[in-house]
C-alpha cells in the first residue's frame, strides 16, 4: 500500500478503514509514518488535523503509539517533520511527552519551541515552569509569546499546589521585562500572565503598563491589577474610568469591585454616568455588591436610566438589596418599570416584585397580564403571582 493511500484511510474517519489501514502500519518504518502523517496532514487546516488525524488516530491504535511516533518525530533531521511534530503533540497534550517537549524548548527551529511552549502551557504541569521562563528571553517573538501565554496556563494550572510561588520567585521579573516589549501581543499576554500569578510586585509595572498605547494591553493590565487586589491601584483605575476606551473603562470597575472598600463607592458611582451601556451595567452590577443604603439609592437612580440594559440589571439586583426602610420607594420604582417599553426590564421587574408578598403588587400583575403581550413577560407574570400567592398564604 503507498503512503498516499495510507494517508488517506488513517484520516478518512471511517472506523473499518481506519483499523484496515492498521494492519498495514507495522510494515512502515516510523521515520516514513512520521513523513506522511505529519508533512501531509498538515497540510489541512489545524482544528481538522486535531480532530481527525491526530485524536482520530489516537482513539483507534492507542495514544502511546501515537506518542511514541510523535515522540520519535521531535529527533527528525528534518526541521518541517520535528515541528510538526511539536505541533501535534502540542494539540495532545499528554503528559508523558513533557520530558520531549523540553528538550524540544532548545530545538535550533522557531517553530520547534513555538510549539513546544504551547504544548507545556497546554499540560500545565510544574516542571514546565523553568524552560517556559528561560524562553521568555528567546531570540523569537513568536516564542516569546507562547512562552508568556504558556506561563500562564502553567500558573493557573498548579495555583493550588503551592507550586504557583515557582513562578513568582522566578518569573516576574521576566514578565515585568515583556510589559515593555514591542510586541503588543506579548505585553498582552504578559499582563495576564502576570494577573494569574497575582504578585504584587508587579503592581508599578502594571500601572505603568496602563497607559499603554494599545488599549487590550491596557485592558489586560487593568484586569490583572484588579486580580492582584493592591489598594496602591485605586487612584490609577479610577483615572482609568475616563479612558478613550470602554473596554477598559469596564475593566477599569470590575478591578475597583474586586478590590472594594468605601473608596470605590465614589467612583463606581461615576461610571453610573458612562456613555457606554455596558460600562454602566458593570457599575450597577458591582452596586449590588455594597448591600447599604447608598446602594439601593443608586440603583433607584439607575432604573431611570436611558439604557434599557442598565435598567434591566437595576432591577434586577433591587431585587435583592431591598430592605424594609425603602421597601416603599423601591416597590413604587420597580412598579413603574412594568410600564417599561423593554420586555427585558419588565421581566426583571416581576421578579423583583415577586419576593413581595403584597396584594397591591398582586393586583398589579394581574392588570398588566390583561393588556401584555409578550410571552416572556407573560410568563414572568404567572410565575410571580404564583409565588406572591404562597406568600400572601404563608402570612394567613
Amino acid at each position: 500500500m503507498s503512503l498516499e493511500i495510507l494517508y488517506h484511510k488513517l484520516i478518512s474517519g471511517n472506523r473499518r478503514v481506519i483499523l484496515h489501514a492498521d494492519q498495514m502500519l507495522g510494515d512502515i518504518p516510523k521515520k516514513e509514518l512520521v513523513l506522511t502523517l505529519l508533512i501531509r496532514t498538515y497540510q489541512v487546516p489545524e482544528y481538522d488535523v486535531k480532530d481527525r488525524a491526530v485524536q482520530g488516530l489516537v482513539h483507534e491504535i492507542g495514544k502511546k503509539r501515537v506518542l511514541d511516533i510523535l515522540e520519535f518525530g521531535l529527533n527528525d533531521s528534518s526541521q518541517r517533520v520535528r515541528w510538526k511534530s511539536a505541533k501535534a503533540l502540542a494539540c495532545i497534550g499528554d503528559e508523558t511527552v513533557v520530558g520531549s517537549l523540553i528538550s524540544a524548548m532548545e530545538d535550533e527551529s522557531e517553530g520547534v519551541r513555538r510549539f513546544a511552549a504551547q504544548g507545556l502551557g497546554n499540560i500545565g504541569v510544574r516542571i514546565g515552569i523553568d524552560p517556559l521562563i528561560r524562553a521568555l528571553g528567546d531570540g523569537d517573538r513568536d516564542v516569546r509569546r507562547k512562552a508568556t501565554e504558556a506561563l500562564g496556563k502553567v500558573a493557573e494550572a498548579i495555583e493550588n499546589d503551592g507550586s504557583v510561588e515557582t513562578v513568582r520567585m522566578r518569573g516576574v521579573k521576566e514578565l515585568m521585562e515583556l510589559l515593555a516589549e514591542d510586541d503588543q501581543l506579548i505585553r498582552e499576554e504578559a499582563a495576564k500572565t502576570l494577573g494569574m500569578i497575582g504578585d504584587k510586585q508587579a503592581v508599578d509595572a502594571l500601572i505603568q503598563a496602563t497607559g499603554d498605547k494599545n488599549h487590550q494591553v491596557r485592558r489586560e493590565a487593568v484586569k490583572a491589577l484588579g486580580d492582584i487586589k493592591d489598594p496602591k491601584a485605586l487612584p490609577i483605575l479610577t483615572e482609568l474610568l475616563g479612558d478613550r476606551q470602554w473596554s477598559v473603562r469596564g475593566e477599569a470597575v470590575d478591578a475597583l469591585l474586586k478590590i472594594g472598600g468605601p473608596e470605590v463607592v465614589s467612583p463606581i458611582t461615576t461610571a453610573l454616568k458612562d456613555e457606554d451601556d455596558f460600562v454602566k451595567k458593570r457599575a450597577v452590577e458591582g452596586i449590588a455588591l455594597f448591600g447599604d443604603e447608598k446602594g439601593v439609592e443608586l440603583l433607584l437612580t439607575a432604573l431611570k436610566d436611558e439604557g434599557w440594559i442598565v435598567r434591566k440589571y437595576a432591577a434586577e439586583a433591587l431585587g435583592s438589596l431591598m430592605n424594609e426602610k425603602r421597601k416603599d420607594a423601591c416597590v413604587k420604582a420597580l412598579l413603574e418599570a412594568l410600564d417599561d417599553r423593554y420586555a427585558e426590564v419588565r421581566v426583571e421587574a416581576i421578579h423583583a416584585l415577586s419576593t413581595i408578598g403584597e396584594r397591591t403588587v398582586l393586583q398589579k400583575l394581574k392588570e398588566l397580564n390583561k393588556r401584555e403581550e409578550d410571552e416572556r413577560v407573560k410568563s414572568a407574570i404567572k410565575e410571580g403571582m404564583d409565588q406572591i400567592k404562597v406568600r400572601l398564604a404563608e402570612t394567613v
